[in-house]
């Protein structure tokens, strides 16, 4: 694993964080009704105008940009976000003393990439916030080193894992739709490997084998705009832990374009490294890749 290119990756991740509290219409204001006249008053005529920019009785309301619009920190705000993360994989994974060097660069991925699944959710009220994240991915790679006793292996790693973080709001500006959150929680892996070793000085063997584990984390994320209009942003997320692994640990940096006060657009840069060792069984992973996603807000 290249520690090189993990400084690289961290570098790269901006400021904290996925997701925004979603912006509310202002309130309707009723129209102004006239006040009693004295009978001393002349009794001329009086006309009024109704305020069309605030009630809905007379039409549509006027659009709003996305600084316009002001949070209800008393309502809960809800953020879907399926997204796409092709990562590279680096790293070592055996069962016993049975391992293999894995190297699958971006590129790569195209070939051994058997299936993928991603996606993340948060709920958020006041100053505190709900996280969740997962992965699922299966990859194959016939071009992993077996060393000096076996001719060639073919690996199979099947890589889950689940993050549920719980968050309190530190900073807040709204004229930036700025925030930072402090983070905890737990990230939930199981891992899957298949090692099958082509004959060498060793005869051909095929070593199987699984393992769950939890790792405690904490981090922190954030978010700011960097248009007046607060559409165009940038996001970012650290953490770090432990637990059943030695160390686990990850990076998130991304810039976004809000499409309408629903919807974001979020390209970016992840790096989440783990490095688990016990019981015959080793996962020291990297993965590191661009992401891309959309950010439903409801």
């Amino acid at each position: 694993m290249s520690y090189n290119s993990n400084k690289a990756c961290v570098l790269l991740a901006s400021v904290v964080t996925l997701v925004c509290a979603i912006g509310i219409s202002a309130q309707s204001v009723p129209p102004t009704m006239p006040m009693a006249r004295s009978s001393s008053e002349t009794s001329a005529p009086v006309t009024f105008k109704p305020d069309t920019t605030h009630s809905d009785l007379y039409g549509p309301r006027k659009p709003h940009s996305v600084h316009q619009k002001t949070l209800s920190v008393d309502e809960w705000q809800f953020h879907a976000t399926p997204y796409i993360w092709l990562p590279s994989l680096h790293g070592t994974g055996g069962i016993g003393n049975r391992t293999s060097v894995v190297d699958e660069s971006f590129g790569d991925l195209f070939r051994a990439l058997d299936f993928v699944f991603t996606g993340s959710f948060e709920a958020h009220k006041g100053k505190f916030t709900s996280l969740s994240d997962m992965e699922y991915v299966d990859v194959s790679d016939n071009k992993a080193t077996p060393g000096p006793l076996f001719s060639s292996v073919q690996a199979n790693f099947k890589n889950f894992f689940f993050d549920t973080e719980a968050g309190y709001r530190i900073l807040s500006k709204a004229d930036r739709a700025a925030y930072v959150d402090v983070l905890a929680g737990a990230r939930i892996w199981h891992v899957n490997l298949d090692l099958d070793f082509g004959s060498g000085i060793l005869p051909a063997t095929k070593v199987t084998g699984s393992r769950n584990w939890v790792d405690a984390v904490g981090g922190m994320r954030g978010r700011t705009a960097v248009s007046k209009s607060q559409k165009v942003f940038v996001t970012g997320k650290f953490d770090l832990g432990g637990g059943c692994s030695k160390f686990t640990y990850q990076v998130f940096g991304a810039g976004g374009y809000n499409v309408n006060d629903r919807i974001a657009v979020i390209f970016g840069y992840r790096l989440l490294n783990v490095n688990y060792s016990k019981n015959n069984f080793i996962y020291d992973i990297t993965q590191r890749g661009p992401i891309v996603g959309l950010d439903f807000r409801f």
